[in-house]
């Protein structure tokens, strides 16, 4: 019995990766050599990374056949015996290479053989992600099963302009119209250097959105006399996406995916998203804590990825069979889109009672006057979504979006 334990679910993930069997030279078909071993380490990496960081980890081996023979037992230690089974034999090239990587940064022998231990226990996902981790995310698979990918393809999505109420599948991103803090300027910062630190983000934020919109930026000023003020600085990111719906292009987008079973949203109005499947970085039946602006896209990435799904990346089928938001329920899923060329806004989504009335529940996501008239300047197609989990109005849809697809 392998001394790994890996979930079925995962089971030969790594050695579908590599692709034909990696094996070790041996010229004369004798014994395997140790030349052989770090040659299909390297080979490892280089298909489950990238050859960059193949090629860094071979520069960085010794030059001496003794010295490198040495390095080829360490990574080595403890494996019991050769195996034909192809999955053992990947999931040895990539713990090699993990092991490869800590033997040139200093790790003991002592300190290698338990490393291989604890990596041997680990699924074939979990594994991939170490040594993702340990090679610093050169190359540009995360760790994860993703098999399922495909299902996300466009074809398996709505056409705005085709909209059946009963019958329709979107990835949407809910909008929030409402501003959000960013910092504060108080009576004991003035003079200090808390207070250029606020001119500077206000600055900012002006550079980055003014030639937008002057309004997106909102600095509230309060005059306590004798020239002492206090400021607090608002963005209204809403407006910057109605008035730029190519943001999705660069941002991490958190979605949900929805269909005429599972209608629930964050918010009453947003956007419908057009995505290749390559786009969708994870997907989970429930909020995923996603940090859509990070230092680090791949890190969260594989973070949310590993934190909500464990490693595996859900179809549409699987997250709408786990949301628990169905007709006229609160829960709604998330689906990371990663913004890039293929990512676009194709319409705008407005949710309405039975009766065909847009929400009014009396708090902060009522679809305004003034959230109506920006859809309305998006020039989108604007496409009805019937919901009951909402508080409906007598205003109706209709009369707000005279042109709005599935009331007409």
């Amino acid at each position: 019995m392998p001394l790994f334990r890996s979930s079925r679910r995962h089971r030969g993930l790594i050695s579908r990766t590599l692709g034909a069997p990696i094996s070790h030279p041996a010229p004369g078909g004798g014994k395997k050599t140790a030349e052989g071993r770090l040659r299909a380490t390297l080979d490892a990496v280089e298909a489950l990374a990238d050859k960059e960081t193949a090629d860094r980890l071979a520069a960085a081996l010794p030059a001496d056949g003794n010295a490198r023979a040495q390095t080829s037992r360490a990574i080595s230690l403890g494996f019991s015996g050769s195996s034909r089974d192809d999955d053992v034999k990947a999931r040895r090239h990539a713990i090699r290479g993990i092991l490869l990587v800590a033997a040139q940064q200093g790790k003991t022998t002592s300190e290698l053989r338990t490393m291989r231990r604890d990596l041997e226990r680990k699924h074939d996902a979990a594994l991939l992600h170490e040594l993702h981790k340990a090679l610093g995310y050169h190359g540009d698979q995360l760790a994860g099963d993703f098999s399922k990918r495909t299902e996300w393809h466009p074809d398996n999505f709505t056409k705005p302009e085709e909209h059946d109420a009963g019958r329709f599948q979107y990835i949407v991103t809910a909008i929030k119209g409402i501003s959000t803090p960013i910092a504060d300027l108080n009576l004991g910062d003035i003079g200090t250097s808390k207070e250029q630190d606020y001119e500077n983000t206000v600055q900012e934020f002006r550079d980055r959105f003014d030639a937008l919109d002057p309004t997106i930026v909102d600095e509230q000023t309060r005059d306590w006399g004798e020239g002492r003020l206090t400021k607090k600085l608002r963005v209204n990111f809403y407006k910057a996406a109605f008035r730029n719906p190519d943001f999705v292009k660069d941002n991490l987008n958190s979605t949900s995916v929805i269909d005429e079973k599972h209608r629930a949203t964050f918010t009453p109005y947003g956007f419908i998203l057009s995505a290749s499947e390559g786009d969708i970085g994870s997907a989970a039946t429930k909020d995923q804590g996603l940090s859509n602006r990070p230092d680090n896209v791949r890190d969260e990435l594989q973070r949310v990825l590993a934190a909500n799904t464990d490693y595996t990346l859900l179809s549409p089928t699987d997250v709408l069979a786990g949301t628990s938001g169905t007709s006229g329920g609160h829960g709604y899923n998330e689906i990371v889109v990663v913004g890039s060329d293929n990512v676009a806004v194709t319409a705008v989504f407005v949710k309405v009672d039975r009766s065909g009335n847009i929400y009014r529940n009396g708090d902060d996501n009522d679809l305004t006057e003034e959230i109506a008239a920006l859809i309305l300047d998006t020039g989108l197609p604007i496409v009805a979504i019937i919901d009951d989990s909402g508080k409906g109005s007598d205003t109706a849809a209709t009369d707000v979006f005279p042109a709005i697809i599935g009331l007409i």
